[in-house]
């Protein structure tokens, strides 16, 4: 992607549909037919320069170094986009302490009531607790 980006490529707007998982943002598929045609969500075109700059994007400092801060994750139930073996791995070896809450039934965009209320809840006890 960069050999592209530096040929000239770089501004190529390429549909996130044929790069990422778009059906996989929500599990209601009323809300996906939306999402997928929203300009402004799925149905967007990226550059070809920004997809490698966030495919090769380097963290300022090591996961392992971060201490910052206290995080809170919330992690829907049902997320087929990202499955919390790999939201798992993603927040090994972090300093700060951290506390992961599963979204009963959510997709990985929690639309579902319960799973938005309690994303709602545990932001608001997190944010107290602070």
């Amino acid at each position: 992607m960069n050999f592209f980006s530096k040929i000239g490529f770089g501004r190529l707007p390429i549909p996130m549909k044929l790069v990422s998982k778009m059906n996989c943002l929500v599990n209601n598929e009323k809300a996906l037919k939306i999402f997928l045609n929203d300009k402004s969500s799925a149905g967007t075109n990226v550059q070809l320069q920004f997809l490698y700059e966030y495919m090769s994007y380097q963290l300022p400092i090591p996961v392992t170094e971060f201490d910052k801060c206290p995080i809170l994750l919330t992690q829907p139930e049902k997320d087929n986009w990202t499955p919390i073996n790999l939201t798992k791995i993603s927040m090994k070896g972090i300093k700060a302490p951290f506390t992961i809450k599963i979204l009963k039934d959510g997709g990985h965009y929690p639309v579902e009531e319960t799973a938005l209320q309690q994303l709602l809840q545990f932001s608001d006890d997190f944010i107290k607790a602070l």
